[in-house]
């Protein structure tokens, strides 16, 4: 387990491990020169013939959701991620800050 650096541009995604004294800001794909994003522990990657999921990983970055845990501010339950894009979009407008 660990967290894990994730290029949206190949779909690949690489273990960071669990020292966060190691972990880069600015990390580059080795495949494509992209920069990577870092992602916590609970990402599980879509596969990389898997374009929608990847779309939907995409629009949940680019909106500050790094796969932290979010609860709901009512019954303060963990909120699953999204899997679909109709489910992102409205996750995206109810817990975007």
């Amino acid at each position: 387990m660990g967290h894990k650096y994730v290029c949206l541009h190949c779909h690949k995604c690489y273990s960071a491990g669990t020292d966060f004294t190691k972990f880069q800001e600015k990390k580059i794909c080795p495949e494509c020169s992209s920069l990577m994003f870092l992602l916590n522990e609970k990402f599980k990657a879509p596969l990389k013939c898997d374009s929608t999921q990847w779309e939907i990983v995409k629009m949940l970055i680019d909106n500050g959701f790094h796969y932290q845990t979010i609860f709901d501010p009512i019954t303060h339950e963990k909120i699953p991620y999204p899997r679909t894009k109709k489910e992102a979009e409205e996750f995206i407008k109810k817990y975007a800050k």
